[in-house]
């Protein structure tokens, strides 16, 4: 339930978690989102079975899940602790190191090799060579690929666009 009191179901993945907060891929809005786990009405291991309830969810579960968020809601609550992870593919070394650079400048990772801990692969739209054993790799592993653009805007608005 978000703070408009609606309802929605969400399929949430490649995420990382803290004590308050869930940080992953919806694939439904194609794009990273941030959800309090206090907001979580109740998880679903399909996401058809999640739907239903949402489009379906009993009054009385309504009205009892918005007074414990009305409760609760002056609560603070502490940010997320997890640093997105990048590896980049297809720059020249020193266009790398810039964007290396800048990661950790912003407070995010940075690894050379493509791994389950990577969330997202940024490749050069301007290379010939976009190394595609990491490509593979990063597909295979659920890691998302996105452009250097789509990076820049990532680390501007915090979002990545559709």
């Amino acid at each position: 339930m978000n703070w408009h009191k609606e309802v929605s179901a969400y399929s949430l993945e490649n995420y990382k978690e803290n004590e308050d907060y869930f940080i992953g891929y919806v694939s439904q809005k194609k794009r990273v989102i941030t959800f309090r786990k206090d907001r979580i009405i109740k998880e679903f291991v399909n996401f058809d079975d999640a739907q239903h309830y949402a489009e379906n969810l009993p009054e009385e579960i309504f009205i009892q899940f918005d007074q414990k968020l009305n409760a609760i809601k002056h609560i603070p609550s502490k940010p997320i602790q997890h640093p997105l992870t990048f590896c980049f593919t297809g720059f020249s070394k020193a266009q790398k190191q810039a964007l290396i650079d800048l990661t950790i400048q912003v407070g995010l990772r940075a690894i050379q090799d493509v791994t389950s801990k990577c969330d997202y692969l940024v490749m050069c739209e301007n290379s010939k060579t976009i190394g595609p054993s990491k490509r593979a790799k990063a597909e295979s592993l659920g890691v998302k690929l996105i452009f250097e653009n789509q990076f820049f805007h990532l680390i501007e608005t915090g979002e990545i666009p559709q």
